[in-house]
């Protein structure tokens, strides 16, 4: 009447067991009438062990249907639990990724600059064996003429404007020819 079926139901199982069990065993049970033993045994029959099985299939629906949406809840929260654990593995994943990438870019720069400075040790050394060979000659080259059979530079400003002039074609000294009058 209530509606709290697990209440009612414990009750019953009270009730039957107290009639059954307890009864039988107390030392006055015997005194008792029998017609009211057998009315009793008659209401337990007829009245409690039927509701007692019906409220028992009531509350195992009731149980049943809590323990399948308890079951679905536990599956929406692990399959949730198993989304949040790849989202941060992917995350995670990500991160070192780039840490590996940055990585390999540091590593890259420092290769490229240990190629730089040991080009330009290359080059220095380069130099210094250039300026070694030819720089004792550089010093010792005003003992010659630089141009074979040429003291001195020339001092005629026609030798010097003519020079500057392309060779004929001809094949020629290389010398203007006066102009023709």
């Amino acid at each position: 009447e209530e509606g709290n079926i697990e209440s009612a139901f414990i009750l019953y199982n009270k009730y039957i067991t107290l009639f059954l069990e307890k009864l039988p065993k107390h030392r006055e049970y015997k005194t008792a009438i029998i017609p009211e033993k057998r009315e009793t045994v008659k209401k337990l029959k007829e009245v409690a062990f039927p509701k007692a099985e019906e409220l028992k299939k009531e509350i195992l629906a009731k149980y049943n249907k809590e323990y399948a949406e308890y079951n679905i809840q536990k599956k929406k929260q692990e399959e949730a639990f198993a989304r949040s654990l790849a989202l941060q593995q992917h995350v995670e994943e990500e991160k070192q990724r780039v840490a590996r990438m940055k990585q390999q870019q540091a590593e890259q720069e420092q290769f490229h600059a240990f190629e730089d400075m040991i080009r330009r040790q290359e080059l220095e050394k380069e130099r210094l064996r250039v300026v070694q060979q030819f720089g004792t000659a550089a010093l010792g080259a005003p003992e010659g003429p630089l141009i074979p059979g040429v003291l001195k530079p020339p001092t005629d400003p026609q030798t010097a404007m003519f020079a500057g002039q392309p060779l004929s074609p001809a094949g020629g000294s290389g010398l203007p020819r006066p102009p023709v009058v």
